[in-house]
C-alpha cells in the first residue's frame, strides 16, 4: 500500500496522504497509536507530521510504502547518516607530527596560504580534529583564531557554496572577510557576499552566492523574517553547502525543559540544520546559561541523534556524551602566547546619601509587594526590578529620572507614595554617580600614562555619560568613543566599524578609550591591538557577554611584554552587607564552574573562584532564578 509525501520546507512538515481512502483511514488508525496525537485536515485528506514524527512512523509502520521524493530522501539519508556516525563513532587518532604533515600539505593543495600568517600548533590539531568529525564544534577560548581554523576546515572540502551565521556583519566585515583575504588570496573578495535586507534581497543575493561559489554571510536576526528560513533551505537543499554558526551561543534557547520557553531565533536555526551538506559550530562559550544551550547546539550538529533527550539536568558526565565531536583550545594552551591577565581586586565604591536611599527604598518596596504573592509567576516584572536594583548602583540619577515617566505599576505606586520627594533629592545629587567618577579617574590615570582602556557597561545612559566627560579630557566629540546601538551619526561621519578602526590604530592617540556595552561590542571584535586595559563599570546577568568581552583584549597576536589589566568597580551600602551586584555574582560563579567541568577546563573552574571575589554577574536567568535573586536581595 503506497502514501504519498509532500514536504514543506518552511514549516519542516510532511503531509501523508493516498488515494485510496480505505488504505489512508488503516494508516491514519496506525499512525495515531504510535504518535498518540496528530494533525487530520479532514477537507485535504491528509496527516501533517513533523518530520521527527515521519522518521519514526516510517520506521515503524511496515505494511505501507511511503512514496518520497528526490528532496525528501536527501533529508532522510542526511539524518541517518549522522544517525550511524553517532552510533559507531570511535575514538579519532591522536594528532601527531605524521597527522601534522599530511595536514599541511592537504591545506596546500586547497590553496589555503598558510606562509603569511603560518597557523599555530593548537589550530592545526582544530583543523584536524574537526576535519575527522562529519560535523564538528570549536569550543576554543575568544581570540584563539577560530575563524582561521573554519577556513581551514571548509577549504578540504569540496563544497558549492559556505554560509556563515555571524553576530553582526561587523564581525563579518571585520574577522572573516579580513582573514578570507590572507588565507584565499584577493579574488575571494569578488565570491564574498552580505544576506541582508529581508526575504526578496536574501533571493537575489543567494544566487550571487551560488554563481560565485563563495561565502554568504547573514546576522541570526534575520532568521526570524517572514520567508528568510524558507529561502536559505531551499538554497541548500539545491546547492552542496557548508553551514557555519560562528558564536554559536546565539542559538541557545532552541531547546528548553519547557517548550514554551524556546527561543523562536533558536529554533529557526535549528530547523535549518539537515539541509546543509556540513555543518560546524564556534564558539568559546558554549554552556553560557544551562545543559539546555548545549543541546541546542548538539542538536543543530547531529540532529534527531538523541542530544536533546541526553543532555538534561539529570546527565552527570554531559562531556562524555558528546565526547570526540568537539575541540577546544584553552587559556593554558595558550599560556606561552599571550600575556599574563591581572583581576585587580573590585574597588569598593561608597554611595551617595540619597542615592543610598533609594537603593534601601526600592528595595523595602519590591519586598512588600513580591513577597506578599503566593506565586512569582509575573516575570517581566521581576527582571525590571533586577534591572532596576542594578542601574541604582551605577546610574541613580538616570534610575531616578525613569521612575518619574515609567508608566508601570511600581513606578506609579512610587510616585505617588510619601517617600517621591527622593527621586529629586537623588536627580540633584547629580548626573555623575560616585561609582562612574571613581571609573572615570581610573580611565583618566591610564590615559595620561599613555594607555588605551575600554570601559564596559550595560546602561546606554552611561555609555554617553562617561563618554562626554572623557571626551572633554581627548578634545574629539564623545560619539567617537562609543560602541553602542546609538554610536552611528552620519552627518559627523560616525560609526561603530570607523570607531573600533580609530581605537586600533596606535597613532589615533586622542582615540584612547572606547566605552561600550556588551551586548554591542563584547561578540567578535579585536580590540587587543594597543589596547590592555578593561574597566568594569556594571555587569549584567549575562555571563556570556562577560565572559566574551574579557577576550576582546586577550587574543593571539599582542604583545607579551605587559599584562592585560582588569579593573571592577561595586557600590557599596552600610545596611546591605550584599548588594544586588553581590548577588548576582554567587550565580555566575556556579555556572562558570559548571561549564569548566563538562568542558574539562581549568581555566574556567579557576576563574568561578575569581568571580567569588571580584562579584561578576550571572547569565541570563532563568524565572526561578530571577525569583531567588530578588528574595536574596530583601534579606539585610
Amino acid at each position: 500500500m503506497n502514501l504519498s509525501t509532500q514536504l514543506n520546507i518552511e514549516n519542516n512538515t510532511i503531509e501523508i496522504s493516498s488515494t485510496n481512502k480505505e488504505d489512508f483511514q488503516k494508516f491514519k488508525s496506525e499512525a495515531d497509536y504510535i504518535l498518540g496525537m496528530t494533525m487530520f485536515q479532514t477537507s485535504k485528506e491528509y496527516l501533517l507530521v513533523d518530520i521527527e514524527q515521519f522518521l519514526f512512523l516510517k520506521d515503524n509502520i511496515e505494511e505501507f510504502e511511503f512514496l518520497i521524493d528526490e528532496e525528501l530522501q536527501r533529508i532522510i539519508d542526511d539524518i541517518n547518516k549522522n544517525k550511524e556516525y553517532i552510533i559507531n563513532r570511535k575514538e579519532i587518532k591522536k594528532f601527531n607530527e605524521e597527522e601534522n604533515n599530511i595536514l599541511l600539505s592537504q591545506l596546500k593543495k586547497s590553496n589555503f596560504n598558510n606562509s603569511e600568517l603560518p597557523l599555530k600548533p593548537h589550530q592545526l590539531e582544530n583543523i584536524y580534529t574537526m576535519s575527522k568529525n562529519i560535523n564538528s564544534a570549536n569550543f576554543s577560548v575568544p581570540g584563539s583564531g577560530k575563524t582561521s581554523v573554519a577556513i581551514a576546515v571548509n577549504s578540504l572540502f569540496d563544497f558549492e557554496s559556505t554560509i556563515v551565521f555571524v553576530p553582526n556583519l561587523v564581525v563579518a566585515e571585520d574577522a572573516w572577510i579580513s582573514e578570507l583575504q590572507i588565507r584565499l588570496g584577493e579574488e575571494i573578495l569578488n565570491k564574498v557576499h552580505l544576506l541582508k535586507g529581508g526575504f526578496h534581497n536574501i533571493d537575489k543575493q543567494l544566487n550571487d552566492v551560488k554563481d560565485s561559489g563563495g561565502y554568504g554571510f547573514i546576522t541570526y536576526s534575520q532568521i526570524i523574517s517572514e520567508g528568510v528560513a524558507g529561502t536559505i533551505k531551499n538554497y541548500m537543499l539545491d546547492n552542496k553547502t557548508h553551514l557555519i554558526l560562528d558564536e554559536s551561543h546565539r542559538i541557545k534557547g532552541a531547546i528548553r525543559e519547557n517548550p514554551a520557553n524556546e527561543s523562536k531565533q533558536g529554533r529557526k536555526v535549528l530547523e535549518l540544520s539537515f539541509y546543509a551538506s556540513r555543518r560546524d559550530i564556534l564558539t568559546g562559550t558554549p554552556m553560557p546559561q544551562d545543559i539546555y544551550d548545549l543541546a541546542s547546539q548538539a542538536e543543530f550538529l547531529y540532529p534527531f541523534c538523541n542530544f536533546k533527550e541526553e543532555l538534561t539536568p539529570e546527565n552527570i558526565t554531559p562531556g562524555l556524551t558528546i565526547k570526540g565531536l568537539w575541540t577546544r583550545t584553552t587559556k593554558s594552551n595558550l599560556s606561552e602566547e599571550l600575556p599574563p591577565q591581572n583581576m585587580n581586586p573590585t574597588k569598593e565604591v561608597p554611595m551617595n546619601k540619597y542615592q543610598a536611599l533609594l537603593y534601601e527604598l526600592v528595595v523595602n518596596q519590591l519586598r512588600t509587594e513580591y513577597l506578599k504573592m503566593k506565586n512569582f509567576n509575573n516575570f517581566d516584572d521581576l527582571r525590571r526590578a533586577v534591572k532596576r536594583l542594578i542601574k541604582i548602583t551605577v546610574d541613580p540619577h538616570g534610575l531616578s529620572k525613569d521612575l518619574l515617566e515609567d508608566r508601570d505599576r511600581f513606578a506609579r505606586r512610587l510616585r505617588n507614595s510619601d517617600e517621591s520627594k527622593i527621586l529629586q533629592m537623588v536627580i540633584d545629587e547629580g548626573e555623575i554617580s560616585t561609582k562612574m567618577e571613581a571609573v572615570i579617574d581610573q580611565a583618566k590615570q591610564l590615559i595620561s600614562d599613555g594607555e588605551q582602556v575600554v570601559i564596559w557597561t550595560q546602561f546606554v545612559s552611561c555609555v554617553e555619560k562617561i563618554a562626554k566627560e572623557l571626551a572633554k579630557e581627548t578634545g574629539v566629540f564623545w560619539k567617537e568613543h562609543t560602541l553602542y546601538g546609538a554610536t552611528d551619526e552620519k552627518s559627523k561621519n560616525i560609526t561603530k566599524k570607523k570607531n573600533i578602526d580609530n581605537f586600533n590604530k596606535p597613532e589615533e592617540t586622542k582615540h584612547s578609550v572606547l566605552v561600550a556595552i556588551a551586548k554591542t561590542g563584547g561578540e567578535g571584535l579585536s580590540l587587543h591591538y594597543n589596547c590592555k586595559n578593561a574597566i568594569y563599570l556594571d555587569r549584567d546577568y549575562n555571563a556570556r557577554e562577560y565572559l566574551q568581552s574579557l577576550d576582546r583584549i586577550h587574543r593571539l597576536g599582542m604583545n607579551l611584554d605587559n599584562p592585560v589589566n582588569y579593573y571592577f568597580f561595586e557600590s557599596v551600602h552600610k545596611q546591605f552587607s550584599k548588594t544586588i551586584e553581590r548577588r548576582i555574582s554567587e550565580n555566575l560563579q556556579r555556572k562558570i564552574e559548571y561549564m569548566g567541568e563538562v568542558l574539562d577546563d581549568e581555566d574556567l573552574r579557576i576563574l568561578s573562584l575569581d568571580e567569588e571575589s571580584l562579584d561578576e554577574t550571572e547569565d541570563a536567568l532563568t524565572n526561578s532564578e530571577i525569583s531567588d535573586l530578588l528574595i536574596s536581595c530583601f534579606d539585610l
